[in-house]
């Protein structure tokens, strides 16, 4: 079997069309790599958190959730003040990668954003963030997912109806 390599983007077009609002909601996915599955370790976990409470305690974001996937990180946030987006991310990409002691190339070049235009935008994109470690099939759902981080649950109302506080109920596998 031999492996194809992966296709050249053309992210130019990604960075001159990216806005920065301080004070808005945004969602971003940033991949490993040649999506190699680096992150799903206790340790990247741990590294993951620690890297997300350095910004916030810079201020530089509000973070509303994130989930660490085995080579993806998404994540919820309100900009702050003092970095551009693009800034952000990349502050935080070096900061995991210095947590987790990683000498190569971490991380693909560019990530995804969308800026969050509503509140149902914004509970609909934490419930597939919630999700997608269980929908990707990584665990059951009676089973916690380690790579969550979701400093205060009280923003996502669906969280208040998970099975003893902690688990999805099945349901919200099919869509229901």
């Amino acid at each position: 079997m031999s492996s194809r390599p992966l296709p050249q983007r053309k992210t130019e077009r990604l960075r001159i069309a990216r806005i920065s609002r301080s004070g808005q909601c945004y969602f971003i996915t940033f991949c490993t790599s040649q999506r190699r599955s680096l992150l799903n370790t206790p340790e990247a976990f741990d590294a993951c958190i620690q890297a997300a409470d350095a910004i916030t305690k810079s201020l530089n974001w509000n973070l509303k959730m994130q989930t660490v996937m085995p080579d993806h990180i998404h994540q919820l946030f309100t900009l702050g003040d003092s970095l551009l987006l693009r800034q952000l991310v990349g502050k935080y990409k070096t900061l995991l990668k210095r947590e987790m002691g990683i000498t190569f190339p971490l991380w693909q070049e560019n990530f995804h954003d969308r800026r969050i235009r509503d509140e149902t935008e914004f509970q609909s994109t934490g419930f597939y963030m919630f999700m997608n470690p269980y929908v990707k099939k990584l665990l059951s759902v009676r089973e916690v997912w380690k790579g969550h981080l979701i400093p205060d649950p009280k923003v996502f109302p669906f969280l208040s109806k998970r099975i003893e506080g902690m688990y999805p109920e099945p349901r919200w596998l099919s869509g229901d």
